[in-house]
């Protein structure tokens, strides 16, 4: 009996962790792994320095190692793992799912960003990150979950939030065994962001105030404004899609932008708005 009732109250907080992934201040956390306890569930990962965390696994705890679905017992010492799940208030964080990595591939890594275009019959797609496009293959075994559920390929669409792990191949294609998509907590019509800075942000909203020498531009959404900042990484669009010059984008019109948040600078006189580094800029019709 006190096993049930234990085990019922654990369902419980794991679906409390749920809820909470996309409101927490943190809902994913990375490292390695530096002591494991099978028979509780529960790691110790090491996240930067002498940092250490404990985490709690459940019985309903998605692992995957190298891309491949896997069991918590599988999970080594030393291994490098992405954790995504909730804090308690307890201080430790409750694993909704672990991606582990091993082995000596040294071109084996992680990247993550906003998709920008999806082609479902080539498997292909390209990403925005902080360092520029990635074009992204997916091979034919890459295990794909949208928010946590087993997905297809063709689910992915632009906009996605996406951790990848994979490879970079001779041909500059990153060749990826696992595609994690996040989509909770994305906006309709202003913009979406992720509480995890990798993922970046976008958003939609018209055009006003335009500053030429700075590569900036003040963009008004449905709920609050921000400053748009272009930069010589920043791929600019007409509503077809064709390249165009930055000083080509009129005031009144509007644009969608895909990017990262940035730190305001103290002697900026829009320093009470926050500043999206922009990946791209495309005009809407």
């Amino acid at each position: 009996m006190r096993q049930s009732t234990r085990l019922i109250a654990l369902s419980a907080l794991v679906a409390l962790s749920l809820g909470a992934v996309s409101t927490t201040r943190a809902d994913t956390i990375r490292g390695k792994i530096t002591r494991i306890q099978p028979d509780s569930l529960s790691l110790i990962l090491q996240v930067g320095g002498d940092r250490s965390v404990p985490v709690q696994a459940t019985r309903t705890t998605r692992v995957a190692i190298n891309g491949r679905a896997a069991t918590f017992a599988d999970l080594q010492v030393d291994d490098l793992a992405v954790i995504d799940g909730a804090p308690s208030n307890r201080g430790s964080f409750i694993a909704v799912a672990i991606q582990a990595h091993r082995g000596g591939d040294d071109s084996a890594h992680q990247v993550s960003g906003i998709v920008q275009d999806v082609s479902p019959d080539r498997r292909l797609l390209t990403l925005l990150t902080r360092r520029g496009v990635v074009a992204v293959h997916a091979l034919d075994d890459a295990r794909i979950v949208i928010d946590g559920e087993a997905a297809r390929f063709g689910q992915i669409q632009s906009r996605d939030r996406a951790r990848i792990v994979g490879r970079l191949d001779d041909q500059r294609v990153f060749q990826a065994r696992s595609i994690a998509i996040h989509r909770r907590g994305d906006g309709q019509d202003d913009g979406g962001r992720d509480r995890n800075p990798d993922f970046g942000q976008w958003a939609r909203g018209e055009v006003q105030r335009i500053d030429l020498n700075e590569h900036r531009y003040l963009l008004k959404m449905r709920r609050g404004s921000l400053i748009v900042q272009a930069t010589d990484k920043t791929h600019v669009l007409d509503a077809a899609g064709h390249p165009i010059r930055f000083d080509q984008i009129q005031t009144g019109e509007r644009t969608e932008v895909i990017g990262h948040l940035a730190p305001r600078r103290d002697n900026d006189r829009d320093s009470d708005l926050r500043v999206l580094v922009a990946l791209r800029i495309q005009v809407l019709r």
